[in-house]
């Protein structure tokens, strides 16, 4: 009767478990933000923004605006964003932020410098 106890019981925490990681991994994350000249402000139209979570898994088609405005929906986890451009540099190359649910919607502003 024990042994059957015991497998029940973790049986429940197995389900438990793994629907506490579907739920985590469904939850939809809100980030918009602007590119633009670092000093000017001025909006960059023609670069890649990319967000990739720690899985993996990269967010790249993402259009940017005549304004140079983004936005995008992604899961909630943590990602390494990257804003790449044919002649600018980011001042900040590489960014790792997590995105969780809670505190939908997030603002990224990413800033490069330009000839």
């Amino acid at each position: 009767m024990r042994n059957i106890e015991r497998l029940s019981s973790n049986w429940r925490i197995a389900a438990c478990l793994l629907l506490m990681a579907a739920t985590s991994a469904c939850n939809k994350v809100h980030v918009a933000g602007n590119v633009s000249e670092d000093g000017t402000f001025d909006p960059i139209t023609d670069a890649v923004v990319s967000f990739t979570s720690s899985g993996g898994v990269t967010y790249s088609d993402i259009s940017i605006s005549s304004s140079g405005a983004y936005s995008v929906d992604i899961p909630e986890g943590t990602y390494t964003v990257q804003v790449v451009h044919s002649t600018c540099n980011a001042v900040i190359p590489v960014q790792e932020n997590p995105f969780f649910d809670e505190f939908s919607p997030y603002t990224v502003n990413l800033y490069m410098t330009c000839p």
